[in-house]
């Protein structure tokens, strides 16, 4: 079980759930690259909210150690990029582009990186979503801020399609348990 494997495994499926995937995908802007890249766009809820999934996996086996700015500094260059490709500035967008880190280790994670994932939140600006995962082979999990709540009226709701993160959630714990065959804690 190495993140080689899940990489190659991932991009089937990406595929098959209709996402344009590139293994070793370099980026003009900078030293930007990925193990694995997918992209997709769609509405969610009918034809409202467009948007743009954007996904850099990066194979972190034997880089384990390194640390929160390291991590930090890689999940910054995706979102540069991304939002170099929009006209508008962050304020003004209509169609949110999603920019997902995804960083898989076949054995585990530091803490600084795990504490980097937990802290990752919603921009105040509005015009981008992005969040940090990390899929830890050795302890079978995946580590993130988890799935967003909405409440209203004291009532809790999870919107799995029409939040980003939480889209971006339920597909990379879809891709654990099909990897894991089964259970993911996340």
């Amino acid at each position: 079980m190495t993140a080689s494997d899940f990489l190659s495994r991932s991009a089937s499926r990406l595929e098959a759930n209709g996402f344009a995937a590139e293994r070793g995908a370099a980026f003009p802007m900078g030293d930007l690259s990925a193990d694995l890249f997918a992209r997709k766009s769609g509405r969610s809820l009918g034809v409202f909210f467009p948007y743009d999934d954007y996904y850099f996996f990066h194979d972190f086996s034997g880089r384990e150690r390194e640390t929160r700015v390291e991590m930090e500094a890689l999940h910054e260059k995706a979102r540069s990029y991304v939002n170099s490709l929009y006209r508008f500035p962050r304020w003004m967008r209509y169609r949110v582009p999603n920019v997902n880190t995804v960083a898989v280790s076949a054995g585990g994670f530091g803490i600084d990186c795990e504490r980097y994932a937990h802290s990752i939140r919603r921009p105040a600006v509005g015009g981008e979503i992005h969040s940090v995962f990390l899929v830890d082979l050795l302890n079978r999990r995946m580590v993130s801020t988890g799935m967003e709540v909405t409440a209203a009226e004291m009532v809790a709701i999870t919107f799995k399609q029409v939040n980003p993160h939480n889209r971006a959630h339920g597909l990379l714990m879809q891709l654990c348990a099909e990897f894991f065959g089964g259970g993911t804690a996340g």
